[in-house]
């Protein structure tokens, strides 16, 4: 957990830094968020079973 939680600090703030140079308008920029969106990505929680 240490070496994960050692990696997203950096990632995150890549991550942060290439949605504002969209934001700002960096055409390559776009292509940078699409392929990190694909990455973080969170998948919806499956709900609890009825019974």
């Amino acid at each position: 957990m240490e070496a994960g939680s050692e990696i997203m600090i950096p990632s995150t703030a890549y991550s942060k830094s290439a949605q504002m140079a969209v934001k700002l308008g960096v055409l390559s920029a776009k292509l940078v968020v699409a392929d990190l969106m694909v990455r973080w990505e969170r998948k919806p929680k499956k709900s609890p079973p009825k019974e």
